[in-house]
């Protein structure tokens, strides 16, 4: 019902009631972030959905809801294509996210493609490196087999002579588990010791 009132609106008014609302929604000390968003999409303005939208999207993957977060990563993705297109890249993982909570594997893995794309293009080693354990880790789940092990590779080529990172860590523990899943046993244990003797090396607790 909402949505056929908005329609039936000129542009203009329509563009006002949805800055109105967003002014409004703002104003309470806890508003609905996801209506908040729909708002902030309303009015057109990049800068304005920027701002607004990605806590949103945030809020409804944490809240359980990932169809939401796919339709609100959409919008802010689009916005940056209008103002600040260097966004899109961490934007289209965290819809990657979304799609595989969904089961919708081709999907994600086509958001994370186009990040790894843009990550190449800007020389982000550690970038590249987080997308491709992501896609190493989609693959395994789709049942493949030595592809994971190629992918998590090349993410370990890219830091293995940078400084240690989680990164790095995480990638050496995937291509184990992988190789433990194809049960060779030796190359799964060379890949947990380097990721020890890495994550020794580190001050970060959670790793």
């Amino acid at each position: 019902a909402r949505s056929a009132v908005e329609e039936s609106l000129r542009p203009g008014r329509r563009i006002g009631l949805h800055e109105a609302m967003l002014d409004q929604l703002r104003s309470q000390p806890t508003p609905d972030l996801a209506v908040l968003g729909h708002h902030a999409i309303g009015t057109g303005d990049p800068a304005v959905i920027l701002q607004v939208v990605p806590e949103g999207a945030a809020h409804a993957m944490a809240s359980g809801a990932p169809r939401q977060a796919v339709t609100l990563w959409a919008a802010a993705i689009e916005a940056t294509v209008r103002s600040d297109h260097d966004k899109a890249a961490p934007f289209r993982l965290e819809k990657a996210k979304a799609w595989f909570d969904l089961g919708r594997r081709d999907d994600a893995e086509a958001e994370l493609q186009m990040a790894l794309a843009h990550y190449r293009d800007q020389g982000d080693r550690h970038q590249v490196a987080e997308v491709l354990r992501l896609l190493s880790m989609s693959a395994s789940n789709g049942g493949e087999a030595e592809r994971p092990i190629e992918i998590m590779q090349e993410a370990i080529e890219l830091l293995e002579n940078e400084p240690p990172s989680p990164v790095l860590v995480e990638s050496h523990l995937g291509s184990a588990r992988q190789a433990l899943i194809l049960r060779d046993g030796a190359r799964g244990w060379a890949h947990i010791e380097r990721a020890r003797d890495l994550a020794s090396s580190l001050d970060d607790p959670a790793v």
